[in-house]
This record gives C-alpha cells, structure tokens and sequence, in this order.
C-alpha cells in the first residue's frame, strides 16, 4: 500500500504510514470479510467526516454497556470469521 503512495525517491513513506495504516485497519480483509479494526476493537474506524456530520455510530451510556456491547461484537466477529475462514480453507467445524 506504501509503494502505491510513495514518492518515486520513497522518502515520503514515513510521513504517509498514519494515513495507510488507517486505510489498512478499516479495509475488510479478503478471508475474514472483517476488517482488522472490528476484528481486536469490535467496531469499524470512526473516520473525521463521520464525526463531523453526526453520523458516527453512538455509544452506550455507561462505562459497563459500553464494555459489554463492544464485548459482544467482538465475539460475533470472531464468530463470523471462523466460518469465513472453514468456507474459505474447507476446514472441518472440530478445527476452528
């Protein structure tokens, strides 16, 4: 992703890793059909025009809502990432 950004000397790439990391992590990956962002947080990236428009999703009003919910979708990403992952690799269910 950095050589497609990078200027033709690459001494760029520094200055533009935020931004493509940011782009990676909020990117659905091939196999899980997740991004690695709902994967280990449990939610999609909140990127600035969503905050600044209103349309960011809302959070819980407590502490333990907040916990508990972002719990559950990690789980359930989880969830739906292992059967993305037996489709994909025809893995028997025992494995996974």
């Amino acid at each position: 992703m950095l050589s497609a950004y990078c200027s033709k000397n690459q001494t760029s790439w520094d200055s533009l890793l935020p931004q493509v990391m940011m782009a990676y992590r909020a990117t659905p990956h091939s196999t899980t059909s997740l991004s690695p962002n709902v994967m280990v947080f449990g939610r999609n990236v909140v990127l600035p025009c969503e905050l600044a428009t209103g349309v960011a999703e809302k959070s819980a009003k407590t502490i333990e809502e907040y916990s508990l919910q972002q719990r559950m979708n990690i789980e359930k990403a989880h969830d739906i990432a292992r059967e993305h992952l037996k489709k994909t690799f025809n893995i028997p269910k025992e494995v996974l």
